[in-house]
């Protein structure tokens, strides 16, 4: 199996911090991959144009954003995160599994919320005074979610996502397949 997928496969999103001195890119980023940890559901990679950093979820890209914020202040720029695809027999992107807990009172516009990110809400399990909702969506959709969720929330929802699996990015066809051809 090629190692580029592998990578798409093993971590999902990646963010690009970069640096604002004017100097080769590549050389800072090595001397920031020298200086931070790597996690196991991490994996930071130089490049020319900065540190790349991958993750399975958003919020593993979190740690790594905060030791480079401390280390090198507003000296460090970050792009925004984005998700890569993985080839295989097709164009496949990541689906999340998602839990979120929140109060009775805030459901409707959660399920809203995640129903505009085209996620699929398997389960709503009613408990006193608080609503478990779980489901799947593509990652593409969920990020920034734990955010936006707390806003709809007033700061008192719980949620976990996890990477779930891969599925296509539309239908196999020879048709939509044959941009691909040699």
């Amino acid at each position: 199996m090629d190692t580029a997928v592998n990578t798409n496969e093993m971590f999902p999103i990646e963010q690009l911090a970069s640096w604002g001195t004017g100097g080769p890119q590549v050389a800072c980023a090595r001397h920031a991959l020298d200086l931070m940890p790597e996690g196991e559901t991490t994996r930071l990679e130089v490049s020319d144009d900065g540190l790349l950093m991958l993750g399975q979820s958003e919020d593993d890209l979190i740690v790594p954003r905060m030791v480079l914020r401390d280390i090198f202040g507003s000296r460090v720029r970050f792009s925004a995160p984005r998700v890569r695809l993985m080839y295989a027999d097709g164009w496949r992107q990541p689906i999340t599994g998602f839990r979120v807990e929140v109060d009775s009172r805030h459901l409707k516009h959660v399920e809203h919320g995640l129903r505009r990110r085209t996620a699929e809400i398997v389960d709503v399990e009613v408990r006193p005074g608080a609503v478990v909702i779980r489901g799947s969506a593509p990652l593409a959709g969920m990020i920034g979610y734990p955010r936006s969720l707390q806003r709809l929330a007033d700061n008192s929802a719980r949620v976990a996502i996890w990477l779930s699996h891969f599925a296509p990015l539309w239908p196999y066809s020879t048709e939509t397949m044959a941009c691909f051809a040699e």
